[in-house]
């Protein structure tokens, strides 16, 4: 066992941070599976079920069955579907959120949103379509490579350009 790597995990201030944000009554774990470190750059897929924190930057797309955290240094041009989603920082991207979306004053999006709630805060941007209602979960692939489908309802409302 590696002394310095258990001694930064217990140190480290995006896992105390963001421990709380994934508190809540749907969540099985309090802290991301997942951290994108603000020096990390990501191209591609990122596919799971498990919490994901976001302080660096990814292009692709971002796909998981429980909660994400964008940070407000954090710059996506990403497609993202999640169960709850905090957002403070940049997206270029459409994203699809089964639970709740809170959007914090810095965030800046420029894509579509479909959510169950939607939360927005004084001075957060949005240039896109929002729609409200979805209450579909996420689809995403097994570790054994199978796709798990879960029961879609119909969208209920739809809110025009914020």
């Amino acid at each position: 066992m590696n002394h310095v790597n258990s001694q930064y995990l217990q140190l480290n201030p995006l896992v105390e941070k963001n421990a709380m944000l994934f508190k809540s009554p749907q969540s099985h774990s309090a802290t991301p599976e997942t951290i994108i470190g603000p020096s990390i750059r990501v191209e591609g897929q990122l596919i799971g079920e498990g919490n994901v924190t976001v302080e660096g930057s990814i292009m692709g797309m971002l796909k998981t069955t429980k909660d994400v955290y964008i940070g407000d240094k954090a710059k996506l041009q990403a497609d993202i579907e999640a169960q709850n989603i905090i957002i403070a920082g940049e997206i270029k991207g459409n994203v699809k959120v089964y639970g709740k979306i809170e959007i914090k004053s810095s965030a800046r999006i420029i894509g579509d949103i479909e959510a169950g709630i939607i939360s927005v805060e004084t001075g957060a941007m949005i240039k896109g379509k929002c729609v409200t209602g979805v209450t579909e979960k996420a689809t995403v692939l097994s570790q054994g490579g199978d796709v798990i489908e879960r029961k879609r309802k119909n969208i209920q409302t739809v809110a025009s350009k914020v």
